[in-house]
Order: structure tokens, then sequence, then C-alpha cells
């Protein structure tokens, strides 16, 4: 009977090692329990997100600095912009007006796209006002202007120079602070 005891203690102690190793890995385990990866999905999604926004920041980042970089050139220079004969690749090294405003000290590296070059900043300037222009990757901005489907984010001469202003007034406002 001891020995007939000792193997039903044993057959059990297999069913709860081996019923209990099947729960484990069915609703504990890390790798397969649905809600871990209900969580990871929605984590993924958001970190793809916050992706794509951070680069599109940059990318109107990038416009706004040569924005600046125009409107300086635009001063020194008798109130002309660098014209262009149509819309030209301001993020390629290669690009007059990228090396006009490199030569002059206006910029002092490339803004180039932080995902492609396939995505490309764009310049175009009858003399007068310049536009620059930027695929973005949230196709929901609301700073797009829609065209073929993509997020074309502009930003403009008339843009510029109210930033411009705006920085100059606070300056002045508060220059008594600095002095």
């Amino acid at each position: 009977m001891d020995t007939k005891k000792t193997a039903i203690i044993i057959l059990i102690i297999l069913i709860l090692i081996i019923g209990g190793y099947f729960i484990w890995k069915n609703y504990f385990s890390p790798i397969s329990n649905p809600t871990t990866e209900v969580i990871n999905s929605v984590a993924n999604e958001e970190d793809a997100r916050l992706r794509i926004i951070d680069r599109d920041i940059q990318r109107t980042e990038d416009l706004r600095a040569i924005g600046i970089a125009l409107i300086g050139y635009f001063q020194d220079r008798k109130y002309q912009y660098p014209k262009t004969s149509g819309t030209e690749k301001i993020s390629d090294e290669n690009s007059p007006t990228f090396k006009i405003l490199k030569d002059g000290g206006y910029l002092d590296k490339l803004y180039q796209d932080p995902v492609s070059d396939k995505n490309y900043y764009g310049y175009t300037s009858d003399g007068t006002r310049f536009e620059l222009t930027s695929i973005l990757e949230n196709p929901n901005d609301s700073r797009c202007a829609d065209k073929s489907g993509l997020c074309v984010y502009r930003y403009t001469s008339e843009e510029a120079n109210v930033q411009e202003i705006e920085k100059d007034d606070y300056i002045n406002d508060y220059e008594p602070y600095f002095e």
C-alpha cells in the first residue's frame, strides 16, 4: 500500500506541475499573455506616433532656421532674396541658394529631412518673397496644405518676418532688464 500511495502522490504532483506549467505559459508568460501583447502593441504604436511628431517638429524647425538665414540675407542684400526659376532643393549641398547662404555666413550647416533624401526641403522665390516646403509624415497635421495626398508644410517669408518682428519686440520690451 505504501508504494501505491507513493505512486498516487507522485502522479498528483506530476499533474500539478504539468497543469501549473500550462496555466503559467498561457496566462502569465510575458511572451503569450494577451494583456501584455495588447499593452506592447499600444506602446509600440504610441512610440511610432511620437517619433513621427518628433521628426515633423525637426522639419518645421529646420525650415524656420533656413527662413531666418534668408531674412538675414534679405536685410543685408538690399531687400532681395535669392531668386529661383522653380522649386530648388535647398537641402542639397549643390543648391545655389544653400551655397549663397553658407558662403555668406547665414547658414552654418546643411538642413536635411531626418528620414530620407527623397523628401527634401524646397525653396521658391521671386526675389521679393520666399516659400520653403517640406513633406510631413503626420497626414492629420493642421498646418498641411494637401497636395496630391501628401502633407505639404509651407513656411513663407511673411511668417518669418512676423516671427522676427515679434522676437525684436520681445527683446526691446525686456532690454532694460538685461542691462
